[in-house]
């Protein structure tokens, strides 16, 4: 028998020869495995190279680690769409190896049956969370989508030729928002919200509240310098009026009056737009709790009416100062102890009221119709109301009414009785030197 200097006999050393030999040729042997349910056993004779195709996940097991020497190695090319479980001869979990990745398996105790006898690494990256396919990079290129664990598309990506602008995603930390924002080297970079056809975009926020108002979304306006009045946030809507010619049909802002703290007041503007012109205000709820039209507004329309005769393009209320005169003042002179006039006009109507009481009334050469004057508006046509008056003196005359004249700013007080025909109230039917009261209502067109 052969005994060679270190004292191994020749049919060892032959026996160690052989295996090198059978390991040069189970590394250079490729395996090609099409996955399915049933796992793929590995001998110390099995190819070093496999490859796993098809469209489900496999399982592999590796050999008894007492039949192998240290160092034994197998390389495995998952091109399968599932994942690829490597286990041991135990069937302990080696390494689970995702779709479109390898995974270099080595033998490093051998004995035992546990994962334990096994190291594993990834080809070309140290390691995988979750399944699916890798990404491998700091900054990789994605081709078309990331997929789910199902292989089911998840996110789809479609490049832009020269792409200078990209989205921003950004964690936060405790009570903090997560951020999806734009960046790249434009100024401004909207970001573009895209239903599919007739579609919508959800903003949900899932609570348990019951019985109280949640916001799912809020809308800010930041400024790098220092705010103040005028400053708002505004939301735009566009309708695309033309091939590629969008139009900004309408717009709902919010603007500040007053930035001071703890005392901040905001209006909210409602806008749209009129001949092509840019979307100009229309209407204002301002923070003193009024709806206000804008100036220009033709007025409300009630219950479907589209008549513009019929919109209700007015609303106003306030005082006046009636004052006692004459067509021919003459000598008058008047004071008063009650002088007051208030009003309320809606669309077109002005109704009035007017009290006046004299404590001073002398008059000698004054002449023509007593009049009322200082109407708040100037009547478009003659009017009509009623009196309660005293210091008139017009003899067969028992009923008297104000009238408001077309195209003055004056009452005349008209006269009426049995057998006589109406006429206005002169100053001299109003004897000098006593007390004029009158209350007098009615209304006038404008």
């Amino acid at each position: 028998m052969t005994t060679f200097a270190n004292g191994e006999s020749g049919s060892s050393v032959r026996g160690k020869i052989n295996a090198a030999i059978n390991v040069a040729d189970r590394i250079d042997g490729y395996l090609a495995v099409t996955a399915s349910a049933s796992s793929t056993i590995l001998t110390n004779a099995s190819a070093g190279k496999i490859r796993v195709t098809g469209s489900t996940t496999q399982t592999i097991v590796l050999p008894v680690a007492s039949t192998l020497y240290a160092g034994w190695f197998w390389v495995i090319k998952n091109d399968s769409t599932g994942s690829v479980t490597v286990q041991s001869s135990g069937l302990n979990t080696v390494v689970t190896i995702p779709a479109n990745t390898t995974a270099l398996v080595i033998c490093i105790l051998a004995s035992g049956t546990t994962a334990a006898s096994w190291i594993s690494e990834f080809v070309g990256f140290s390691s995988v969370t979750g399944t699916g396919a890798v990404v491998r990079q700091t900054s990789p290129s994605i081709l078309t989508s990331i997929n789910d664990s199902n292989n089911n598309e998840l996110i789809s990506f479609s490049p832009t030729a020269s792409a200078v602008n990209q989205l921003e995603i950004q964690n936060a930390a405790t009570a903090g928002s997560v951020r999806i924002g734009t960046a790249g080297s434009d100024t401004d970079i909207p970001i573009a919200l895209w239903p599919k056809n007739d579609a919508y975009t959800r903003i949900v926020a899932e609570t348990a509240t019951t019985n109280a108002i949640i916001t799912p979304l809020r809308i800010e306006a930041r400024s790098t310098g220092t705010p103040a009045a005028g400053i708002g946030v505004g939301t735009a809507y566009l309708v695309e009026t033309a091939a590629n010619n969008f139009e900004i049909a309408a717009r709902l802002d919010v603007v500040s009056t007053d930035v001071a703290a703890t005392s901040e007041d905001f209006d909210m503007l409602f806008k749209v737009m009129t001949a092509g012109a840019a979307p100009a205000e229309v209407a204002r709820l301002t923070s003193t709790k009024y709806l206000r039209m804008a100036s220009g507004t033709l007025g409300i329309q009630f219950g479907g009416d589209t008549a513009a005769a019929n919109a209700l393009d007015d609303y106003e209320e306030g005082t006046w100062t009636p004052a006692l005169t004459a067509a021919t003042i003459g000598n008058l002179t008047v004071a008063y102890s009650t002088q007051s006039g208030t009003y309320t006009k809606i669309g077109d109507t002005v109704f009035f009221y007017a009290s006046i009481v004299t404590s001073t009334f002398t008059h000698t050469t004054a002449s023509g119709a007593a009049r009322i004057s200082g109407l708040p508006f100037t009547p478009a046509g003659n009017g009509a109301g009623s009196m309660v008056f005293q210091r008139i003196a017009k003899a067969s005359y028992t009923q008297f009414a104000p009238v408001p004249i077309s195209g003055a700013s004056y009452i005349e007080v008209y006269g009426s009785g049995t057998g006589v025909t109406s006429s206005v109230v002169a100053i001299t039917e109003m004897p000098t030197a006593g007390t004029v009261s009158w209350q007098i209502s009615g209304f006038y067109k404008v």
